[in-house]
Parts: structure tokens; sequence; C-alpha cells
């Protein structure tokens, strides 16, 4: 049977890869995001 700490750190570190993946998921959605809004924006700020 697990000790006390060893469910504890299990769980701690369960929860740490769920919020790193969300983070991850989040910050490329942002990147995405203004990557697409840069785009759209060169078109009218570059001189023709």
């Amino acid at each position: 049977m697990e000790s006390k700490e060893q469910q504890l750190m299990a769980l701690l570190g369960e929860e740490m890869a769920r919020t790193l993946t969300d983070m991850t998921a989040s910050v490329t959605a942002l990147f995405l995001n203004c990557c697409s809004i840069a785009a759209d924006g060169l078109p009218r700020l570059a001189p023709n």
C-alpha cells in the first residue's frame, strides 16, 4: 500500500501536468491568434 506522501506526490504530479497542458494550449492559441492578426494587418501596413 502506498504511503500518504506517495499518494500526495502522485496527485500533485497529475495536477501539475494538467495545468501545464492547459497553459501550453492557451499560449499556443494566443500565439496563433496574434499571428493571424499580424497576417491580417501586414498587407495594410506594407506600402503598395
